[in-house]
């Protein structure tokens, strides 16, 4: 078990970091600018989550996933620098959200699976749901973005649905537990775009 939350956590952090990288990428952003945005989405949820749950960010004490993150963003860099079609529209709309659905999958079942030992299952519902997104939410804000978790296309209800399917099946199912709440998320966020779900909204008079 301990291992398949090791490999997740790896693809999580590659694929948030991608979608740091090439939001800073399309934003016009320098090198600099796509590291650091690639490695704050990567690593600012379980910052938030750690701090809120009142204990120490875990990248203080264990710096593998800050490294993997910063290295991710160089090379997503690298490669688009290299291949300039990829930042098309049609190329970059699929490639930011496969990497970011995964990402938002991963770390809000991650986020759950950290907090079980110690608070209840609603509670550790809502620290997944906030590893999840709020890498996403500091990406958005810093690159002068409205952030899709106010938004856009069912995200923060995706990882609620898949955060809940996860706590509700772990004691019971162990492994399967956790590809059922990734898996869920993800086809969620991937068909919300496809298909343009939204949750509704007050429509402004524009006269």
């Amino acid at each position: 078990m301990a291992n398949l939350y090791s490999i997740f956590e790896i693809i999580g952090t590659i694929a948030f970091a991608i979608s740091g990288a090439t939001t800073a990428i399309r934003r016009e952003f320098d090198l600099f600018g796509v590291v650091v945005l690639g490695m704050i989405t990567s690593v600012g949820g379980g910052m938030l989550r750690d701090v809120i749950g009142n204990s120490a960010p875990a990248i203080f004490y264990d710096r593998t996933m800050l490294l993997l993150a910063f290295i991710t963003s160089i090379i997503t860099f690298l490669v688009m620098y290299h291949n300039i079609n990829l930042t098309a529209t049609k190329y970059f709309h699929w490639i930011f959200t496969i990497s970011d659905a995964i990402g938002l999958a991963v770390f809000t079942v991650f986020g759950c699976q950290k907090m079980l030992p110690f608070y209840q299952p609603g509670v550790c519902v809502f620290f997944g749901v906030l590893t999840g997104v709020a890498g996403g939410l500091i990406r958005d804000v810093l690159a002068g973005q409205t952030p899709y978790v106010l938004s856009k296309h069912f995200y923060a209800c995706s990882c609620i649905i898949g955060a809940t399917i996860y706590v509700f099946l772990q004691p019971h199912y162990g492994s399967i537990s956790i590809l059922a709440g990734i898996s869920s998320i993800f086809v969620l966020r991937i068909l919300a775009v496809k298909f343009r779900w939204n949750l509704p909204k007050v429509p402004l008079d524009k006269d």
